[in-house]
């Protein structure tokens, strides 16, 4: 059995057989990758690559040999996808497989997958895991350089499937470093639940980004599932293994233990943990990974999260309506409040209060006028005397005339009509005289006939006839 391992800056072939679910090495051998050649386990340069290729199987003898291919987890696509609302009895296994096979467009004897449920969503989301292309990028070059790839795996799968043969029944962390990945995977007595990939830059260390990425996942785990919280941390490297445990039990207060090593492997060969455990069996097939999924517990917990956020939702809608209308209130209060104070402040200007005496004073001289004319209107029904008619009606109406107008002659035509001939300072109080004549109850009729100007007296002339009640008008 021959694994080979690619990672960002190394290759690690592992040479041996696989007894009884143990792993017999028999030699290793790691090969250094030119510097830029691989960037994030993508190919940068595919004749560079198949070059390299071809050396590393010249020297190791390995032309025509059968090969199963681990790629560091980077060297992956990664699709997300939305479920639809599914049901607890529709989480199959065989969902995730159907899935995976529709958006990665790919077959089961070309290339291994996996789909990882996110941590943050539950049953939400799903995100697939396809390595790269398997007849257009490693494959390809490794075929040309006379190797057979069997099959190939990204080495999260490689560490999810080593952990599940361990059968541990505690709820556990599996977590390994390479060249440039450091990859975690919680384990939920015994069952896979997610696993994290993280990147790291040469100016960090696998002993911060292994203490960070566990401790997230541990946090994580104490929250979301306090009944079955973390109880040990596995790490599967060699290199800083004993620096990283140590800190990690100070930190964490968890037993941290460095994964089972393998004799034969050096300590540089920090991957090959990996690949060791792998080769303990044959791969099985994807989606037998997720047997142990909790799937009641992932649709709950979404079932929960969604009434939660419709909840809240609601509440921000209802929040948001009542402040409008609040807001909209108060708009309208303090338009009303403007305009009230605007009004006020025009009625105490000077000029607004002597207008108000004024026109008080005259609404009071106008009611005792308009109650003595009314009386004298009666007495006249009944009066037949033209000279007690001429003086009484004479002096209402001369209660009604403007300031200005002065009334110089009163003429009763047959007792049926008056003829009043007036004088005038403004040429506008004529009219207004008329008008208010004509506003009383007292005459059938009231005909201005127009005014004419008195160049030397400075005034106007204007006759007005009012027609008595009673008298038919033509």
């Amino acid at each position: 059995m021959i694994l080979l391992h690619i990672m960002q800056r190394h290759a690690v072939v592992v040479w041996g057989k696989a007894k009884k679910h143990k792993l017999e090495v028999q030699r290793t051998h790691s090969c250094a990758i030119p510097e830029g050649l691989l960037i994030n386990g993508f190919i940068q340069d595919e004749e560079a690559f198949a070059q390299w290729a071809k050396t590393m199987v010249s020297e190791l003898g390995l032309k025509g040999k059968g090969v199963t291919v681990i790629a560091d987890s980077t060297a992956v696509i990664y699709r997300q996808i939305e479920t639809p609302k599914l049901k607890a009895k529709a989480l199959e296994k065989n969902l995730y497989f159907n899935l995976a096979r529709q958006i990665g467009n790919i077959t089961e004897n070309t290339v291994d997958y996996a789909i990882l449920p996110q941590a943050e969503n539950g049953s939400e989301s799903l995100t697939v895991v396809v390595p790269q292309s398997y007849g257009d990028t490693y494959s390809k070059a490794l075929k040309a350089a006379g190797l057979k790839p069997q099959r190939m795996i990204t080495s999260t799968l490689a560490l999810i499937q080593a952990g599940m043969r361990l059968q541990e029944e505690k709820t556990a962390i599996y977590s390994w470093c390479s060249d440039e990945v450091c990859t975690s995977v919680l384990f939920n007595n015994g069952r896979f639940m997610f696993s994290n990939v993280f990147r790291f830059d040469r100016n960090q260390t696998p002993l911060t980004v292994m203490n960070e990425r566990i401790s997230q996942l541990v946090q994580f785990q104490r929250i979301k599932n306090p009944d079955s919280p973390v109880e040990l941390v596995r790490i599967g490297t060699t290199e800083n293994a004993e620096s990283i445990a140590r800190e990690l039990t100070q930190v964490l207060r968890l037993p941290t233990e460095i994964f089972p090593a393998v004799s034969g492997l050096s300590a540089s060969e920090v991957s090959s943990q990996v690949c060791a455990v792998y080769g303990l069996a044959l791969l099985a097939r994807p989606y037998d990974l997720f047997k142990g999924i909790n799937h009641q517990r992932y649709t709950e917990a979404y079932q929960q999260r969604r009434s939660l956020r419709l909840i809240l939702g609601l509440f921000v809608i209802n929040a948001l309506i009542l402040g409008g209308l609040c807001y909209r209130q108060f708009a309208l209060n303090q338009i009303e409040d403007n305009a009230i104070k605007q009004v006020e402040a025009q009625l105490q200007l000077p000029e607004r209060l002597q207008q108000y005496d004024d026109a008080l004073m005259l609404s009071t001289q106008n009611s005792l006028t308009r109650q003595q004319i009314e009386d004298a209107l009666q007495v006249l029904q009944y009066s037949e005397q033209t000279e007690q008619f001429s003086k009484t009606l004479f002096e209402q109406i001369q209660a009604l005339r403007p300031k200005d107008v002065a009334i110089s002659g009163l003429q009763v035509q047959d007792g049926l009509s008056v003829q009043l001939t007036c004088t005038a300072g403004s040429r506008l109080s004529p009219s207004q005289y008329t008008q208010d004549l004509r506003s009383t109850n007292w005459f059938a009729d009231v005909n201005y006939t127009g005014f004419t100007y008195n160049e030397s007296k400075k005034n106007y002339n204007f006759l007005i006839t009012l027609t008595l009640k009673g008298v038919d008008v033509e």
